[in-house]
């Protein structure tokens, strides 16, 4: 049987079903986190007429991923129940990194490598890619951007124009994508020799982020949003950072053998032992993963984490088992392949035990949440139902709320007329008050009673 040059092995299609019965795994958990109603309180008031606020006549940008908001609100016109697209839209996003990571290493399979997909297998199963698989926010999507990029920029092709368009939509899904997007014009100037060639790919870049920024500071009269100020204002937290780091870590260990993987590569290429002609792409791409890598490490450590656990972190696991698989096939050696994936998948499944010991219901660890644990469907029903008990109540007066913690969605449910946020995300005065205790990342500046009254 002759196979088409591009086609994937045959034998790939094996690793079809554990990829699927992963992806259903996290169908099944789908799942809606509360933080994700304040960008939807954002569209329904935008079709309400008010506009693109979180309070009518307060112009504060509550929200860090501009073009999530602006994907929801469209299929939202098309008829789409916002609460739906919010559960379900990143499956297709998570499916599509599966699919990316499988049909790339069923492409290389040849007479020396199999090409197993062992970074594909192992995010199928990853508890963590499952549980952001869903839960509303824009976390997958800027995944997936970002997983595209970078294997555009560092491909055989070098399609720049490409690459810096995929940087720009990272961007608008989260401002993070500008940190990633400095990288990646390093490793063009390294990588090109030229000017020239930097100076194209970053035109292209501003030409599809400028626009944004320039409603930005037009419409809400910032140049950063409103939750900047309100999670950290620019200060720096290593202390919690590397708590959230280590945590994270400890749990998944096995992709800290994304370290001697890179180590695998760079020797590689320096010694020239490389015989394959795909050889210098991957040390090339070994090289900007490495990055992207290191700068999510330092970025995410100094910022203190999240109280979502995992969450941060998210982005880089995909580039972090392709560093791995890169490096396995560069042994060709068809055993260590196999003992690869059998070690890999092996150390997800581990971390998925000790996922439920450490993180288990509502249990805190510095401040640090298994998210999925908090919002459960349960607990969304009843807030809606508060909410718009609420709302009823309150229709046709003045009345303000002062939301609690987790309460996002009942001021979305109920329509209220006015809700204050307690951390400040949606206030601009709230977001710029001092830090006066260190506590639950990126909720450390909470409303006290004068700030009510």
């Amino acid at each position: 049987m002759t196979v088409a040059r591009n086609a994937p092995s045959p034998r790939l299609w094996l690793f079809a079903v554990p990829l699927l019965v992963g992806f259903f795994e996290a169908v099944q958990q789908a799942w809606v986190c509360d933080d994700i109603f304040i960008s939807l309180r954002y569209i329904a008031n935008l079709f309400q007429g008010d506009g693109l606020v979180f309070n009518a006549g307060e112009r504060v940008e509550g929200y860090t991923h501009f073009l999530w908001v602006m994907i929801l609100a469209t299929l939202h016109r098309f008829g789409m129940d916002l609460v739906w697209l919010a559960k379900y839209l990143s499956l297709v996003t998570f499916a599509l990194v599966l699919g990316t990571l499988w049909w790339r290493a069923g492409r290389r399979a040849s007479n020396a490598v199999l090409g197993l997909p062992v970074a594909a297998l192992a995010l199928a199963f990853h508890k963590d890619m499952q549980i952001y698989a869903t839960g509303g926010l824009e976390t997958m999507a800027f995944t997936l951007t970002l997983l595209w990029a970078v294997l555009v920029t560092a491909g055989p092709q070098k399609r720049w124009d490409l690459a810096a368009a995929l940087y720009a939509i990272a961007t608008l899904l989260r401002p993070e994508g500008a940190l990633y997007t400095s990288a990646a014009l390093m490793f063009i100037l390294w990588s090109s020799r030229s000017l020239r060639t930097v100076l194209r790919f970053a035109i292209v870049w501003a030409l599809l982020v400028g626009p944004s920024e320039v409603f930005r500071l037009a419409y809400f009269g910032e140049w950063l949003p409103n939750t900047y100020y309100a999670k950290s204002g620019g200060t720096s937290n290593w202390h919690q950072g590397w708590i959230y780091t280590s945590l994270y870590f400890s749990i998944y260990a096995v992709q800290l053998l994304a370290l001697p993987a890179f180590i695998v590569v760079a020797v590689k290429a320096l010694r020239n032992r490389i015989d394959s002609p795909q050889g210098p792409v991957r040390s090339q791409l070994a090289l900007l993963v490495s990055s992207h890598i290191l700068l999510s490490l330092l970025y995410v450590t100094r910022l203190g984490g999240d109280f979502m656990f995992a969450r941060f972190y998210i982005p880089i696991t995909p580039l972090l088992f392709l560093l791995i698989e890169d490096a396995v096939v560069l042994t060709r050696r068809r055993s260590l392949e196999v003992i690869a994936l059998l070690v890999i998948l092996g150390g997800v499944l581990y971390a998925r035990e000790l996922h439920g010991q450490r993180l288990p219901g509502r249990e805190r660890i510095k401040g640090i949440v298994n998210e999925y644990n908090f919002y459960p469907p349960d607990y969304i029903e009843v807030v809606r139902r508060q909410g718009e008990v609420l709302g009823r109540a309150l229709r046709g007066t003045t009345a303000g709320v002062g939301l609690l913690s987790g309460q996002d969605a009942m001021a979305y449910f109920g329509n209220l007329r006015y809700a204050l946020e307690p951390h400040g995300l949606t206030d601009h005065v709230l977001a710029r008050k001092p830090i006066a205790e260190r506590g639950r990342p990126g909720h450390e500046r909470t409303a006290s009673l004068e700030d009510l009254l």
